[in-house]
């Protein structure tokens, strides 16, 4: 099977937001990509394929 492309809108007021975010994303399992760019409120994410179902 292959991954699953998601982007998931996400308000974030500050960097601790997106360092909130960042830290939670790290501990998950089958999240093989993510990107916080800044300036910007739309979180790109990777999902391994047995974790998309």
């Amino acid at each position: 099977m292959s991954d699953k492309h998601y982007e998931f809108e996400v308000k974030m007021a500050c960097g601790g937001c997106s360092g909130a975010v960042e830290r939670v994303l790290k501990k998950l399992d089958g999240i093989s990509l993510f990107l916080l760019p800044p300036s910007s409120f739309l979180l790109p994410l990777l999902l391994s394929s047995w974790l998309a179902h």
